[in-house]
This record gives structure tokens, C-alpha cells and sequence, in this order.
């Protein structure tokens, strides 16, 4: 039935007793007077995330043991299972060591810890960002130039490799683990030679940089 206004008159009086209507609750946007046309209201919806789950439908068939993981550096999460922190955010994992001897001189022949530093600042404002470095190249004779820099972010986005290990490992395994990016010049041959990633990982999830001054530029963005 159409509805029809409640304050019009009729022309004629109606001698039959109306139908009780059923009842239907109050509309919280009306004041007590149901309409018989009433809109649904719809609630609003919660907003998308940013970074919905990656997808490792661009990953290759691994060798046995290797494992499958795609890799993300903006719009996609990048978190599995949480992890240190517990961010949402895409993470990036820096090879310390690789980009402190970018371009190593006679000023710097181990490294520019001013470097890692720079790094770690391009990415923080967006993403979770780990690096890992070597504990010698903090603490051994033989430490970055200004490594004094790096101590604040010890321990939160600053992670030393223990003496005697290889920190390449280390930057790989917690890079597939958390499906990464990671920020290294290193092309990765002995790696996949070794089979801990693939080509295609590699190609996919390596992201190449350069300085220009202390100004790092990385490839992709």
C-alpha cells in the first residue's frame, strides 16, 4: 500500500474500524510517529586498511627448504605473526654493512655509520624499519666512522649480528620471515646459490640505493 499523509483530511468518513497495524519499532531518526515508509538506515562501514595482507602469488617455486614469501615496501602489510614491535606498517630491513661502505674512501674505509643513520631516517616516518649490522662494526676496532650516531637506535631499529656470524643471514631469514624488502646493493649470488632465496625472490624483494652527498636515493620509489 502507498503511504499517505497523516496530517491530510479525508473526503469521505470511514465506517469500518482500521486494521491495527503491527508493530514496528521506533526509527532513531524519527520522534515517535512510525512511518510506513521508513529508508534502512545503513551503518557506516569501517574503513579499509591501508596495507591488506600480501599475496605470494608472485613467488616461484622454491628449491625444497626454501621458503615462499612475497615481499611489500608500500601499500601492502608486510607482518607475519607480528614480530618486534608488533607495527601493521610494510617493513623494510636494511644490510647495514652494505650501504655504510657505499662508496667507501680514505675518510671512511669501514663504513659511515652517518649512512645507516640516513637510511634508517628515510624509511621511519612510513614503515618499520630493521637494520642489522655486524656487532664489530660497533664495538671492534675496526667500527664505522661516527658509530657513536647508531647508539640511540640500538635496539629499535638498530640490531648487531653476534661476532662470528654472517650479517647477510641474518638480514634474509628475518626478511623472509617478515615478507620484506630489503635495502642492500648486494645482487645476492651466493645466496641463491646456497638456496636460502630465489632469483625471483631476489629480483622482486631487493631494492638498490645510492648517495648523492648524504642524500639517499633508492630505486623504485
Amino acid at each position: 500500500a502507498a503511504c499517505s499523509d497523516a496530517n491530510a483530511s479525508s473526503s469521505e468518513p470511514s465506517h469500518a474500524p482500521a486494521a491495527p497495524l503491527p508493530h514496528q519499532p521506533r526509527s532513531p531518526q524519527h520522534d515517535g510517529t512510525a512511518a510506513c515508509c521508513s529508508s534502512t538506515v545503513v551503518p557506516a562501514r569501517e574503513p579499509a586498511s591501508s596495507y591488506p595482507p600480501c599475496s605470494s602469488s608472485t613467488a616461484a617455486a622454491p628449491a625444497p627448504g626454501v621458503p615462499t614469501a612475497a615481499c611489500a615496501l608500500s601499500g601492502e602489510a608486510a607482518v607475519v605473526g607480528g614480530g618486534v614491535g608488533g607495527s601493521e606498517w610494510p617493513v623494510v630491513v636494511i644490510d647495514a654493512l652494505n650501504v655504510a661502505r657505499f662508496h667507501a674512501h680514505d675518510t671512511h674505509p669501514v663504513g659511515s655509520a652517518r649512512r645507516v643513520a640516513a637510511a634508517i631516517a628515510h624509511f621511519a616516518a612510513t614503515h618499520e624499519v630493521h637494520a642489522i649490522l655486524p656487532e664489530w662494526a660497533m664495538r671492534g676496532r675496526r667500527r664505522l666512522s661516527e658509530a657513536e650516531l647508531l647508539e640511540p637506535l640500538l635496539h629499535r631499529q638498530l640490531h648487531l649480528s653476534p661476532a662470528g656470524s654472517n650479517d647477510d643471514e641474518f638480514v634474509l631469514r628475518f626478511a623472509l620471515r617478515r615478507k620484506a624488502k630489503v635495502l642492500t646493493n648486494d645482487l645476492l649470488r651466493d645466496h641463491i646459490e646456497s638456496g636460502l632465496v630465489t632469483r625471483e625472490w631476489a629480483s622482486s624483494c631487493r631494492v638498490a640505493f645510492m648517495f648523492i652527498g648524504d642524500d639517499i636515493v633508492v630505486g623504485g620509489e
